[in-house]
């Protein structure tokens, strides 16, 4: 039996409306995140493309957790440098980039690379992966992806359409080639509340369908073939202040293949801690902070480079003298507990 997983609102003067939610990049990963989310089992068949204006979606009683997984947004500048030519660089914006996730092996499809890392671009207009790199065969390779893979437009509104074609290529000496290419087709189809585990979130949803073709050329065959991957479908729920969605469900060929939440814990205490800012940006002399802090709150610098400017210094009252500091982009972390949260922050 399949399930709809929506209440529509009612028809009727009283009823209550969802203001619609807005997406932007300060609601998407960054440098010095931890994306933390747990794998669940979807208990029933349910029906995916229940969505619209005001919708109302309730898996409290289709999920259930198993593992937890963190990924850590690294800095640009902590990847190995030989990358960093590739994804480091301001005077090549398409690929410039603000963080890499570090991963043992990546799964391209009909090629694993090992010792990887996959890069990410978060500016005010799009959230896109500019491309890897990793070991293969021995040898660390550097790929920009070309186009790059536009995950989101910016700022996500309810009603929006794009679509992004990327491809990407590695070459390995005495191997051959891998040759991918993708087309990713959003719709952001609904928004209103999603109840999950006895929470309730703001949200919008995003509809991904995402066609891709691997191809792969054996040097000392001198021959090659392509792969056609099946059709995958990403279902999005994306709320303000969650870094990752608070619902993610996967197909491919129509079959589930992955169901990730946020970790519920973790992100009460993340939610609270990201209420802060900082400010004015751009600041000259004195920059200060705009939030509630627990007692054992901390704050840490890092410059655009990673270089350590406050290691972890109590945060004892609301401001920072920055007058001796260099012009040019500074990373501020806040950390309570096991919660951290990163705003960037430009120094003139």
């Amino acid at each position: 039996m399949k399930y709809i997983l929506l209440v529509t609102a009612s028809l009727f003067s009283f009823q209550i409306s969802t203001a619609q939610v807005q997406i932007t990049s300060a609601d998407l990963p960054d440098a010095g995140d931890v994306l933390i989310q747990v794998n669940n089992t979807l208990n029933a068949d349910v029906d995916l493309e229940a969505t619209g204006a005001n919708y109302s979606w309730d898996f409290n009683d289709f999920l259930t957790p198993l593992n937890s997984t963190n990924t850590d947004c690294i800095n640009i500048s902590s990847t190995p440098f030989t990358y960093q030519l590739f994804f480091n660089n301001p005077f090549d914006p398409e690929h410039d980039s603000d963080y890499a996730n570090g991963q043992a092996q990546v799964n391209l499809g009909t090629v694993t690379a090992e010792d990887a890392y996959i890069y990410f671009q978060n500016r005010s207009d799009r959230f896109a992966q500019t491309g890897l790199a990793a070991t293969l065969n021995g040898i660390p390779i550097g790929a920009q992806a070309n186009p790059v893979d536009v995950i989101y437009e910016l700022p996500i509104d309810f009603g929006d359409q794009s679509t992004s074609f990327s491809a990407i290529e590695l070459e390995v000496p005495t191997l051959g080639a891998y040759f991918g290419e993708q087309t990713r087709t959003n719709s952001v189809d609904g928004y209103g509340t999603l109840s999950i585990y006895g929470e309730t979130f703001d949200v919008v949803r995003v509809r991904s369908e995402i066609t891709a073709v691997d191809s792969v050329f054996i040097e000392f065959v001198g021959t090659g073939f392509n792969i056609e991957r099946p059709l995958t479908v990403e279902y999005k729920w994306l709320s303000p202040l969650h870094k990752v969605p608070v619902l993610q469900i996967t197909t491919q060929a129509g079959i589930v293949s992955g169901v990730q939440t946020i970790d519920l814990l973790a992100s009460i205490e993340e939610n609270e801690l990201s209420k802060w800012n900082v400010f004015p940006n751009p600041a000259n002399d004195l920059i200060q902070f705009a939030g509630n802090f627990k007692s054992n709150t901390t704050v840490k610098v890092v410059d655009s480079i990673g270089r350590s400017v406050i290691e972890n210094m109590p945060m004892l009252n609301k401001q920072l003298d920055c007058s001796a500091w260099q012009a040019g982009v500074y990373f501020v972390t806040v950390s309570t507990g096991n919660s951290t949260s990163t705003q960037k922050i430009i120094i003139q």
